[in-house]
């Protein structure tokens, strides 16, 4: 990189440490995709991104967007951006961008809780057919429980938004279904018109519409989505919909590798496809890792690669760990295991962070290991104190790093990782299911969980049925 450009990232923020391939990103127009490994510094790099734009650009900062997927993504970017660097952008969810939208036309009311509203309708509905819905299938004939439907519903109305409004006619379900959802939801949206309330769902849909028009005023000129792996159907159709009205330029940050939320919407062609939607786009990664060691990502990765759909590169790490993956059989219970590894984790270093994660959250109960015990929703070890543990399972953890990473219950069974729990086949319309290669999305999951660790993973798994990922790494 050149004197001139070198003097420009001094003068961005001498604190902020970029590697190259950090600077390319930074200081390329235009639309991007960034494909950043795990632990490889995303947020470091959006960061200098904005600075960049502010500093050198001389881009007002009103002018700039950041969106995340989570009201506690949103909070550490800003502890970042604004507290840590005094950059006054917009830092939104996707939903609080679509609230912002439809407060330019009217006043919105969200409901964020439905099983009412669709109880109601069931039993309206049932008893104007003549039909009682607990008795209509086999499944629920067995179940005999309202609450099951209902759930079902509620399931099935999140993710037919979620995935644009397809047509019910052309999914594969029986013709009472195929009624039953038709008017379920016609229903449910005059219920919600009549009061004036909107869903999160709708809310986006909505303010996509808003922008296809051109009916608000959007005055970001740089929009930059992190986690974009994460992104749904609708929110796809929102940022394409400002691109097209707009001309923002887009910047997307996110791994495909650690694509996970299949059963909240998103899907990753979206991700992997992107330059096929934004034509003009210049496609980047970042690929120096500080979490994790050479040999772990190594490992991680050449597992997760077995799909060869995923997109490739090749991560590189300064740290080396001989052996960072410990597989620790049991018999009956992990109790005594864990309390080994803990042992052993101990002696170390004088402190350490320890997330124990699983599959399921049934798959830690503390009652079930007498040495721990919860004090102020954290988890205390008497016999160790120097060793700060969480218990979370793969799916919250994502985003997080500890020094020692212990995962749970890596069985071969239905609720083992890979989970086999069979998708209702209703829900089967209307939910992501990547069927690209065999348990996809549970594999990116076990990358996910693989990749917590600065140091060493411990897997415990039952001795007579291992998962059968562990075949794979060990």
């Amino acid at each position: 990189m050149d004197t001139y450009l070198e003097h420009i990232f001094d003068e961005i923020d001498s604190n902020i440490k970029l590697d190259e391939e950090q600077k390319e990103v930074v200081i390329t127009d235009g639309d991007i995709e960034v494909i950043a490994g795990a632990g490889s510094g995303k947020t470091t790099t959006m960061v200098a991104k904005v600075k960049y734009l502010v500093d050198i650009k001389n881009v007002n900062p009103s002018k700039i967007l950041l969106i995340s997927f989570t009201n506690k993504a949103t909070e550490e970017l800003k502890s970042r951006i604004r507290k840590d660097f005094g950059l006054p952008i917009s830092i939104l969810t996707f939903h609080k961008l679509g609230l912002q939208l439809l407060h330019q036309t009217r006043s919105v009311d969200i409901k964020t809780s439905f099983n009412d509203i669709v109880e109601e309708i069931i039993r309206k509905f049932g008893k104007k057919r003549k039909i009682r819905f607990l008795i209509c299938t086999k499944k629920y004939r067995k179940k005999k429980d309202l609450s099951k439907l209902i759930l079902l519903s509620l399931n099935f109305i999140k993710n037919y938004k979620l995935k644009g409004k397809p047509s019910i006619y052309k999914m594969k379900l029986s013709k009472f279904w195929k009624h039953f959802f038709i008017n379920l939801i016609n229903e449910y949206n005059c219920h919600m018109k009549e009061n004036g309330w909107t869903d999160f769902e709708d809310m986006i849909l909505e303010a996509t519409k808003l922008i296809q028009n051109g009916k608000v005023d959007f005055p970001y000129q740089y929009v930059i989505v992190d986690e974009y792996q994460d992104i749904s159907r609708d929110r796809f159709f929102l940022l394409y919909a400002i691109k097209k009205q707009y001309h923002s330029n887009i910047i997307v940050v996110g791994d495909d590798w650690q694509s996970i939320f299949g059963f909240s919407g998103s899907e990753i062609i979206l991700f992997t496809n992107f330059k096929s939607f934004f034509p003009h786009s210049k496609i980047l990664k970042i690929t120096n890792t500080y979490r994790n060691s050479q040999e772990l990502i190594d490992i991680a990765g050449n597992f997760v690669m077995k799909n060869k759909l995923q997109i490739k590169k090749q991560l590189r790490s300064a740290k080396h760990l001989e052996k960072p993956i410990v597989l620790v059989p049991y018999k009956q219970n992990s109790s005594g295991k864990i309390k080994k590894v803990l042992e052993r984790i101990s002696k170390y270093r004088d402190f350490s962070t320890i997330l124990i994660l699983g599959r399921y959250h049934h798959d830690f109960n503390i009652k079930e290991y007498p040495f721990l015990k919860y004090e102020n929703h954290k988890i205390i070890t008497p016999l160790y104190p120097n060793l700060s543990i969480e218990f979370l399972t793969v799916h919250s953890a994502k985003g997080l790093g500890a020094d020692e990473v212990i995962l749970l219950n890596c069985s071969n069974d239905v609720y083992g990782f890979p989970t086999k729990k069979k998708i209702d086949p209703i829900l089967k319309n209307v939910e992501t299911i990547d069927a690209s290669y065999p348990y996809a999305e549970e594999r990116r999951l076990f990358y996910v969980a693989l990749t917590r660790t600065k140091n060493h993973v411990f897997i415990l798994y039952p001795k007579n049925s291992p998962s059968i990922f562990l075949k794979e790494i060990g």
